[in-house]
């Protein structure tokens, strides 16, 4: 059997201080079963807050943006409303601007007559011997 030379120790080199080889940690960089390099960590964490960042970057304008549209259709919306509304107010308004308009509201609501014409209102009367509804007449002066 071939008999294994030892090495002899080198002159300069220095001496680790430290723990024996068996319960040394394992090196800087190295990976075990369940042990990943410190680097990787740090790049796995810097992966991850960059990914967060850019979903919340993504989220808060798409939100406020979503609320804009709903904000601006809901506007139209109104927008459409108000503009029916102001096209029956304005035909309102030039129907009232009409003399035979304005002759029909006075005539309906204060009972008002033209020169020379009568009025005349029916109102309920009694029923009596006459079994009628009574009516009464009056002049203008």
């Amino acid at each position: 059997m071939a008999m294994l030379k030892k090495k002899a120790p080198m002159k300069n080199a220095p001496k680790k201080k430290g723990l024996a080889p068996e319960t040394r940690s394992p090196r800087k960089g190295a990976t075990g079963p369940n042990q990943i390099p410190k680097w990787g960590r740090i790049v796995a964490v810097s992966v991850g807050l960059i990914a967060l960042f850019a979903v919340l970057a993504y989220l808060f304008p798409v939100r406020s943006y979503i609320h804009q549209q709903n904000r601006i259709s809901a506007a139209e919306k109104q927008l459409v409303l108000l503009r029916t509304q102001t096209k029956i107010l304005r035909d309102q308004k030039q129907l009232l601007e009409s003399p035979a308009e304005i002759e029909r509201i006075a005539r309906a609501r204060f009972g008002m007559v033209k020169p020379g014409e009568q009025a005349w209102a029916v109102v309920p009367g009694s029923t009596g011997a006459t079994g009628g509804v009574g009516v009464t007449g009056s002049t203008s002066p």
